[in-house]
């Protein structure tokens, strides 16, 4: 039923952010509110009172289905080439089930937002992350130094980095 009823409705919203934050959401339901056309889905939420459970940041529905780890690999390419992509497009581009065709697209981006994402997924492969390594940008940085896959020698490398908060 929500799934029909967004269209600038706020509780429709939250209900949607609700089941693409579950655990247990399943990928056919994930991939349905993907689906959905409306614009409002890239949207922050807010709220004056605590009604978003886990989404303390008031993700937008959208974000929170590309992040999901049950989102499946088609849902995400479908996703990523969708006209609203800029807005997803870190949690896209860290999902590990993100299809490497779309990955690549975004190997040599600068985008810090594309960035922040390829340092947090565990399938970016190493020549990526020896590029995130060098990057201007510290929270790409920090990203990679909290990605379990990177590899010891630019977790060494990171080790000596100039901002103290990626040490």
């Amino acid at each position: 039923q929500w799934l029909a009823m967004t269209g600038g409705d706020d509780r429709a919203r939250r209900h949607l952010a609700a089941l693409a934050q579950h655990p247990q959401a399943r990928a056919v339901l994930l991939g349905r509110i993907a689906g959905l056309q409306d614009p409002e889905l890239y949207e922050p939420l807010g709220s004056l009172w605590d009604v978003m459970g886990e989404n303390r940041k008031g993700l937008a529905v959208m974000r929170l289905v590309a992040k999901h780890p049950n989102t499946d690999s088609e849902t995400l390419a479908k996703l990523a080439g969708g006209p609203n992509v800029q807005a997803i497009i870190t949690e896209l581009a860290a999902n590990p089930r993100t299809p490497l065709p779309v990955l690549e697209r975004w190997f040599d981006s600068t985008d810090y937002l594309v960035e922040w994402g390829l340092a947090l997924n565990p399938k970016t492969p190493q020549r990526v992350m020896e590029r995130l390594a060098g990057s201007q940008n510290l929270y790409t940085r920090l990203n990679l130094a909290y990605n379990k896959a990177t590899p010891r020698e630019i977790l060494d490398r990171l080790a000596n980095d100039k901002d103290e908060i990626v040490v």
